[in-house]
């Protein structure tokens, strides 16, 4: 909550709150749509009635997004419908709608609303001072905010905000209206998508480097709550519903991370050579990260998946038992 009223109050209010309501509004216009949606035309590969032009969404959408979802979601819910049932013993069905339904709705509203409209308008203005950098001065790097701080290769540029374009185009009042406090700004590039929250926090006041480790602190804190949850309905499972020794739940609590940490060695790194081209169509692929995974693919597409390697399998049960 920190965070977000910092963001909230620090940025720009007004289009804040303006984005929230027509996003909401958005929301509601679409529901039905995008809950029939299942983007047929484009999963139809090349000569089987893709569009021709070539500007046709991603084949593999639905299944690396929608259905993975789907999934996660599903495998989810046995999770939090015990928690949620565990935390609202004596409470009445109204308490439990109104808190658990309807406060978490208008939150993830504000939550959304805040980071993501705020994120947009950064990435709107440093495309605006590229465009203006080109346009008055001949080079889209004029405003470029020189820095010191670690940016990886591909990164989006960041600008710092000038008080004044200094050209007679935009010397009438109102004609560049800006906050030179909420500087820099950052444009976003698909190829740094892990840094796009740390150039959020960057911009406002000089404050980046605060904001950045109050964003890393609540992180864990996430991380960490949420595995309790989860170990706490874990335990409640093997343990036919009824309170057990905090032993038990510490039990869980390790052997959840030992099987998080098998999946990271088991998974390894991301090999781009032997990655199929995002053209590619893959039938019976399945939206499953490999490895181990294989076997529940191979299952499910009736053998036509094949099995995982074997180095797959002896790597999920080395980090498994000897992380």
């Amino acid at each position: 909550n920190f965070l977000l009223l910092t963001v909230f109050f620090l940025d720009a209010p007004w289009y804040l709150l303006n984005v929230m309501v027509q996003s909401l509004g958005y929301h509601i216009q679409h529901f039905i749509e995008i809950g029939f949606y299942t983007d047929a035309f484009a999963q139809l590969a090349t000569g089987e009635g893709a569009p021709n032009d070539g500007k046709g969404a991603n084949q593999a959408w639905m299944d690396w997004w929608t259905i993975f979802y789907w999934g996660w979601w599903i495998s989810w819910a046995p999770f939090v419908g015990t928690f949620m049932a565990r935390i609202s013993r004596g409470r009445t069905i109204r308490n439990v709608s109104l808190y658990i339904l309807s406060v978490p709705f208008v939150y993830a509203i504000v939550w959304f609303g805040t980071f993501g409209g705020a994120a947009i308008r950064m990435h709107r203005r440093a495309t605006f001072l590229s465009d203006m950098g080109l346009e008055l001065h001949n080079s889209s790097d004029f405003y470029l905010h020189t820095s010191s701080d670690f940016r990886p290769a591909g990164a989006g540029k960041c600008y710092s905000v000038p008080e004044s374009l200094n050209h007679a185009d935009y010397a009438a009042a109102g004609k560049y209206v800006t906050d030179t406090k909420v500087s820099p700004v950052c444009a976003f590039s698909y190829k740094d998508d892990a840094g796009y929250w740390f150039d959020l926090m960057g911009q406002y006041h000089g404050m980046g480097p605060f904001l950045v480790a109050v964003s890393l602190f609540t992180t864990v804190l996430y991380f960490v709550t949420s595995s309790d949850s989860g170990s706490l309905v874990v335990d409640l499972i093997a343990n036919n519903g009824r309170e057990s020794h905090v032993v038990q739940r510490v039990f869980w609590a390790i052997t959840e991370g030992a099987v998080a940490l098998a999946l990271l060695r088991a998974g390894g790194p991301i090999d781009q050579k032997h990655m199929p081209a995002r053209d590619q169509r893959v039938d019976w692929a399945l939206p499953l990260y490999g490895g181990i995974f294989d076997i529940l693919e191979f299952v499910l597409t009736l053998g036509k998946s094949g099995l995982p390697q074997s180095k797959a399998v002896l790597d999920f049960f080395l980090g498994l038992f000897a992380p």
